[in-house]
């Protein structure tokens, strides 16, 4: 069976930025997608394009070869908006977890029974621990 894997933005970045803290985790893991559908929330390629990757055409050019091949599926995110921005300000204000809006979409999808997520492919492995373990999502 084909492996669906959400990517975060964290591993694009790292990827295609050989400065960034992340890159080596990125390029070792790269090989995992080879054969897996690439679940991509939109909201993942907003802010994967608004970093420093949008002033570098060259590695924007990249993330387009890599999000354009086949097996790459986008999710719409419009029911989960209003319960991210709920709960990533709640978490922040209450819990005292700084965890971005789209980190929280992302968590919401990742437990969302009709979207099938195998594995979460990340080097912010804390922001998707729980909810990765509690849902039998593998952690990347």
């Amino acid at each position: 069976m084909n492996k669906r894997i959400l990517v975060d933005t964290g591993f694009w970045i790292g990827l295609f930025d050989p400065r960034d803290e992340h890159h080596s985790y990125a390029v070792e893991r790269l090989h995992w997608l080879e054969h897996a559908t690439i679940v991509v929330p939109w909201p993942v390629v907003y802010e994967t394009v608004r970093t420093r990757l949008a002033r570098r055409p060259d590695r924007l050019a990249q993330l387009n070869r890599q999000l354009k091949r086949p097996g790459v599926v986008y999710v719409d995110d419009h029911e989960f908006r209003a319960e991210a921005y709920s709960l990533a300000v709640d978490y922040a204000i209450y819990r005292r977890w700084p965890i971005s809006m789209v980190d929280m979409l992302c968590r919401l999808m990742i437990e969302d029974e009709n979207i099938r997520i195998d594995a979460v492919l990340t080097p912010n492995q804390g922001d998707f621990r729980d909810v990765c373990a509690s849902t039998a999502t593998v952690l990347l």
